[in-house]
């Protein structure tokens, strides 16, 4: 990835990161290690409920599962930007999403 300066900066802009497919094997061990709830490891138990296997944390917010196979790629877009005193330098303020291949 490049680097970016502030300058180079302008609010409204969008930024690609690299894509990125989902793997269920790493999924799982994932949901292993940080969520093991059977509905996240185990694929008949995942059957017998709206959960999905390889789920992630419920304290998260996602606005749509994330399954094996899924196309992830980050998007950052600049909603503002503030210069300090130091030229060349600033805050800037962004959202960052990942969109789902073409379930944006």
């Amino acid at each position: 990835m490049p680097t970016v300066y502030f300058e180079d900066l302008q609010v409204g802009s969008v930024h690609l990161g690299g894509e990125c497919v989902c793997d269920k094997d790493e999924m799982l061990e994932f949901s292993r290690r940080n969520d093991p709830w059977p509905f996240h490891v185990d694929e008949a138990a995942a059957a017998t409920t709206w959960a999905f296997l390889g789920g992630l944390d419920w304290k998260l917010r996602f606005r749509a599962p994330v399954r094996a196979a899924d196309t992830l790629c980050a998007r950052v877009t600049v909603k503002d930007k503030r210069p300090w005193i130091k030229p060349g330098r600033g805050a800037v303020t962004t959202l960052v999403d990942f969109p789902i291949g073409d379930r944006q």
